[in-house]
C-alpha cells in the first residue's frame, strides 16, 4: 500500500473510531463506571481467547518452519537409489 493511501484510510479510520467512544461516552454520561464493570469481565475472556489464538499460530509457524513436510519420492528403474542415499533417507523418516 502507498503511503499516501494508508495515511488517509489510517486517518479516517482514527476518526470513525474516536466519534464512536466520544458519543459512546456522551449517551453514557455518568453511567460509564457500570458499563466498564460488565466490560471488564468480558475483556477477561477476549484476552484469553486471543492468547489461544496467538499460541496456536506460533505452533503453526513453527511447524512450517522447521518441520517442513517430508516428499516422498516414488522410485522407478530410471531414479532407483544407492543403498546408502535410501538408507539415509529411511533413517530420516524413522526420526
Amino acid at each position: 500500500m502507498k503511503l499516501p493511501s494508508f495515511l488517509i484510510l489510517t486517518t479516517l479510520g482514527t476518526l470513525i473510531w474516536n466519534i464512536v467512544l466520544v458519543s459512546l461516552g456522551a449517551a453514557l454520561g455518568d453511567n460509564w463506571e457500570m458499563i466498564a464493570g460488565i466490560l471488564d469481565s468480558y475483556s477477561s475472556v477476549v484476552v484469553a481467547i486471543l492468547g489461544v489464538i496467538f499460541i496456536l499460530g506460533l505452533l503453526h509457524f513453527v511447524k512450517k518452519r522447521f518441520f517442513p513436510k517430508i516428499k516422498i519420492i516414488h522410485l522407478t528403474q530410471k531414479n532407483k537409489p544407492s543403498c546408502l542415499f535410501f538408507y539415509m533417507k529411511i533413517s530420516y523418516l524413522l526420526l
